[in-house]
């Protein structure tokens, strides 16, 4: 396989390591896929293009430069000097500033520059200041937050890199643009013949290539047959001319309101000139406007079916205007109008009545209307979508099931089934949320490929869902999810390496301690240990009665005072609030071990006003806590190791020192 041999730069601040290693580990991605060799300076000395960078760039044919912010300057001339207070500062208006990238990146793009190499930068979002870089570059913004969002166009490019070389069978690639062409799109090349063997459904298609690429020849073709087509039909002539200026108008960027006003004013008795003119007006959001247009078509329309679409449109309109007051009595008058038979015009008022409803908030209405709508044409396949997509996304999950099964039943694309899975995975049923998405993968869909992904990787499957997003990465038209699980798979192996790292570093204290205990509980020994020890608890007394250990310690002390909120400054008379904590340690001692039971009693000595935070927190109730452990005796005894579990699990470590040392 062909593949893009590339050169990688970046910025090695600690602050950008983790955005710049999302990349990286993107473009390992790549490599395994066969798509990309890629190479970078790692730490080389930071002066000037390093004789190891050059050395590296031998061979590769694309440099990609990681631009990240990474200091912010101002031009000389933004700088104001202060004239009156502080005369040696200078003022500066926060916009003046700009962020700049690494100096280092700077340069190795200029060598690659020179090199003639393919230049794709990625360039994080407020970087505008690349010194003025030209040539054959590829440049493509990041969001230092979501970076995952730009790896589908750099897939995209690369990939498109990756054709080019194979189509030229050269190591130098030249830049491309590669664009997506659908079937309707493609650049017509048919000969006169050809046209005419053609079916009159196609040519609108066909015209909508020819305008869109250019080819006038091919369009003036296509423009006069369908015209001869309409012949002895002014209805259809009106129709076709009226399609034809609004495609020119999007496709080829041509002015053509002014063609359709006329069109409108020579032939005043048709409603389509109108319509069309509102569709372009909507697109330069000028609703008013548009809402006239659709008015008019509506006042010209030739029957009920077409005068209530074009009233839903004005409506829609006004809508968009948020004049929804005014969008809602248009509809409510109709319903009064039409004939109460007539299905299709119920069904167009409903959806448009809904969207007002759901433009306002309205949310039960909306459901109501759609829900309505739907049973008087349950096969409206698009309403039930959007109505099953605005289900969940108020998390009212159990009705978006209802409608995303029958649509699934009954029409279903990969869409339809990942939405599904999505529904069953919002529901907590796992097991059918991926039975969804791999129908929605096995019908093309790539977006169930991440949500799949995301669930084989929080089950701990991580490679079985690099290889299920490794397979769509190889599609053309793969969602922006796939590259962003595929990264989060990486993100999960470093968060869990880590752990194991923090997990094994965790046991050694404990380990070495056990080791140091079983010497100790095996070695023959004599306990002569003083009395008074200092302990994490504080001062403590010891007894020893044979084999039995037992430590004690009782303090008055007062409730915690930055918790309880009382003023530590502040004389306490004899009857105010205090509490008597008991600390107990008993265990049984076999040469220098000594295992124990730990008890610490709290409760209150004093009165407690219940009018006090003390008083209502803690009242006359007694708490007792309970740990356990093992002690370490030193040879010298004068320190006593402690490894202590404590009563929600946690083990600790701390010493007792002998006060016999002070």
């Amino acid at each position: 396989m062909n593949k893009v041999k590339a050169f990688v730069g970046y910025s090695f601040d600690d602050k950008d390591e983790s955005v710049v290693r999302k990349f990286l580990n993107y473009f390992s991605t790549l490599s395994e896929l066969g798509l990309l060799e890629w190479d970078d300076a790692k730490k080389v000395e930071a002066k000037a293009v390093s004789e190891k960078v050059k050395e590296k760039m031998k061979g590769k044919n694309v440099f990609i430069g990681i631009f990240t912010a990474k200091k912010m300057q101002i031009q000389p001339s933004k700088l104001k000097e202060n004239t009156f207070f502080k005369k040696n500062c200078f003022s500066v208006l926060k916009t003046d500033f700009q962020w700049s990238t690494s100096e280092w990146i700077i340069q190795e793009s200029g060598y690659a520059l020179g090199k003639e190499m393919t230049l794709m930068f990625l360039v994080e979002d407020g970087l505008t200041d690349l010194r003025g870089l030209q040539g054959n570059i590829e440049l493509i913004p990041f969001s230092r937050r979501n970076p995952e969002l730009c790896f589908c166009k750099i897939n995209e490019i690369i990939s498109s890199l990756v054709k080019q070389q194979a189509k030229t069978g050269e190591e130098v690639i030249e830049k491309s643009k590669p664009q997506e062409i659908t079937k309707t799109e493609k650049t017509l090349e048919e000969t006169p013949l050809e046209l005419k063997e053609e079916e009159t459904k196609d040519i609108i298609g066909k015209l909508i290539s020819a305008i869109k690429n250019g080819d006038e020849k091919t369009e003036v073709a296509l423009y006069e047959k369908k015209l001869k087509e309409c012949e002895g039909n002014k209805d259809k002539e009106i129709n076709f001319k009226s399609l034809y200026y609004a495609i020119r108008h999007n496709f080829k960027a041509a002015d053509e309101l002014e063609n359709l006003l006329k069109l409108s004013q020579d032939n005043p008795e048709y409603s389509q000139p109108h319509y069309w003119r509102g569709v372009l007006l909507e697109n330069y959001h000028d609703y008013e406007k548009a809402y006239d247009e659709f008015s008019q078509a509506a006042i010209k329309s030739k029957d009920d079916i077409d005068k209530t679409a074009n009233l839903c449109k004005a409506s829609t309109a006004l809508i968009k205007a948020k004049k929804y007051t005014q969008a809602r009595e248009i509809i409510l008058k109709r319903f009064q109008e039409i004939n109460k038979n007539s299905t299709r015009e119920h069904v167009e008022l409903l959806k448009t009545l809904a969207k007002i409803e759901l433009a306002e908030g309205k949310t039960d209405r909306y459901f109501s209307f759609c829900e309505n709508a739907l049973k008087l044409n349950p096969s409206d396949a698009d309403l039930r979508f959007e109505l099953a997509s605005t289900y969940s996304k108020y998390d009212k999950h159990s009705s978006s099931l209802h409608h995303y099964k029958i649509l699934s039943e009954n029409v279903p694309n990969s869409a339809k089934w990942n939405n599904l899975g999505v529904v069953y995975s919002n529901l907590e049923l796992g097991g059918k949320a991926v039975a969804a998405y791999l129908k929605s993968k096995e019908a093309g869909g790539t977006t169930s490929v991440g949500n799949l992904a995301h669930r084989l990787i929080d089950a701990g499957f991580l490679n079985e869902a690099r290889s299920t997003l490794q397979e769509a990465l190889k599609k053309p038209d793969f969602d922006t999810n796939v590259p962003k699980a595929l990264s989060s798979i990486e993100e999960v192996i470093e968060a869990e390496t880590k752990k194991e790292e923090e997990t094994l570093s965790s046991t050694i204290k404990e380990r070495e301690f056990l080791i140091e205990y079983a010497e100790a509980f095996i070695e023959p020994f004599e306990i002569r240990l003083p009395l008074s020890w200092k302990t994490k608890y504080g001062d403590i007394d010891i007894k020893i009665e044979g084999n039995r250990f037992v430590a004690k310690r009782e303090k008055n002390i007062e409730p915690t005072l930055s918790l309880l909120g009382f003023n530590p400054y502040r004389k306490r008379t004899s009857d105010e609030e205090m509490i008597l904590q008991k600390i107990t340690y008993q265990g049984t001692i076999v040469n220098r071990t000594i295992d124990y039971e730990l008890t610490i009693d709290v409760e209150p000595v004093r009165k407690f006003n219940e009018a006090t935070l003390a008083g209502r927190l803690l009242g006359t109730k007694k708490e007792k806590d309970v740990y356990t452990g093992i002690m370490v005796i030193n040879r010298e005894f004068n320190k006593i190791e402690v490894m202590e579990k404590e009563p929600k699990g946690n083990v600790s470590f701390y010493e007792m020192t002998s006060n016999d040392n002070c």
